[in-house]
């Protein structure tokens, strides 16, 4: 049972990971426009936090991440980034992986908040 879990949560930080990766390169491209910086450079940011936060967590899937694309726009991307985020908070047993997981989702909440 326990493997079962571990392996949810390594896909769902797999997918978390792929979809903030899609949210900074739309990010980094809409900062190429003049005048964007003030909305795109925090969530540019927040998302390079965010997955600063999950590699901290002992169930990192190092190097075969699942990363899931999706032609979502931004705020799409970011409310399936705060469901996945969630779902791995509640799959993660490990004190540390649960700890890197919610600091993730502190910063998926500023992600939303500057895309309002």
């Amino acid at each position: 049972m326990v493997d079962s879990t571990m392996g949810e949560l390594r896909s769902e930080l797999g997918i978390a990971v792929g979809l903030l990766k899609e949210l900074q390169t739309i990010a980094r491209a809409e900062l190429e426009t003049p005048g964007s910086s003030v909305r795109w450079g925090p969530v540019d940011l927040e998302a390079t936090n965010a997955l600063d936060s999950l590699s901290t967590a002992p169930a990192f899937p190092k190097g075969t991440e699942q990363e899931r694309m999706s032609r979502a726009g931004s705020r799409e991307l970011v409310t399936e980034v705060a469901a996945s985020v969630e779902r791995a908070v509640d799959l993660a047993q490990d004190l540390e992986d649960k700890l890197a997981c919610l600091d993730a989702a502190v910063h998926v909440s500023r992600l939303q908040r500057a895309l309002l």
